[in-house]
């Protein structure tokens, strides 16, 4: 997937996920950048403003294999989710972000066991 792919791809998601408020930019990064994550999300609420940087699919290297449309989709809930962030909530609202985030996307590809 090119830069301007994946850029395409932010804008699908945007518009499906009701965020076309929201200036996100996309990126693709180097894994060092996103400190052992798939990709994560700089952003600001009161300005709407978002960068999200994704490490590109062909250098995961963890056990739990994902797509950068999942990743993406997945940043992208967290500009939903945001406003209910708590610090001591931190795993169970990753856990919910990324089991929804598998479910939309496999929705979006046709997937029945979803």
């Amino acid at each position: 997937m090119t830069q301007p792919e994946l850029q395409q791809l932010c804008k699908e998601w945007q518009k499906r996920l009701r965020l076309q408020d929201w200036k996100v930019v996309c990126k693709f990064v180097d894994p060092l950048e996103v400190e052992g994550a798939y990709g994560n999300n700089l952003m600001n609420e009161q300005h709407k403003t978002s960068i999200i940087k994704i490490v590109d699919n062909y250098n995961y290297t963890t056990d739990f294999p994902t797509t950068v449309e999942e990743t993406l989709v997945h940043e992208l809930l967290h500009l939903h989710f945001q406003s209910f962030w708590d610090a001591d909530q931190k795993i169970p609202m990753e856990q919910a972000i990324e089991l929804i985030s598998l479910a939309l996307v496999g929705l979006k590809q046709g997937e029945t066991n979803v």
